[in-house]
């Protein structure tokens, strides 16, 4: 999904007859499209790691990570994820009001 919603900021952005209307967002754009690589590694990491618990109090209980690596408890990596999506969303709505002038 994430990988999705970069590739159409992306596309939309490198559309020669948009880039002259809102050179201005791309600051902005740039911002949520990291937030959104960040979430969408953290979800990443999330789904993938999913199918080897027996129960969702079980998976609340592990330590995440890449391979075999447990750095990072699962509900901190959940808040992770939805943060920086939340925060993504929130940078480009503030890029449009602010060059729109919405």
């Amino acid at each position: 999904m994430y990988t999705t919603l970069i590739t159409a900021t992306i596309g939309v952005f490198a559309n020669d007859a948009l880039k002259q209307q809102y050179c201005g967002m791309i600051p902005y754009i740039r911002v949520s499209v990291i937030f959104f690589l960040v979430a969408g590694a953290a979800g990443g990491l999330i789904a993938s790691s999913i199918p080897f618990y027996t129960s969702f109090e079980d998976f609340c209980k592990a330590r995440l990570g890449p391979w075999k690596f447990q750095w990072i408890p699962s509900p901190i990596c959940t808040h992770i994820e939805h943060t920086a999506f939340w925060a993504g969303c929130l940078t480009a709505a503030i890029g449009l009001w602010t060059v729109i002038k919405l």
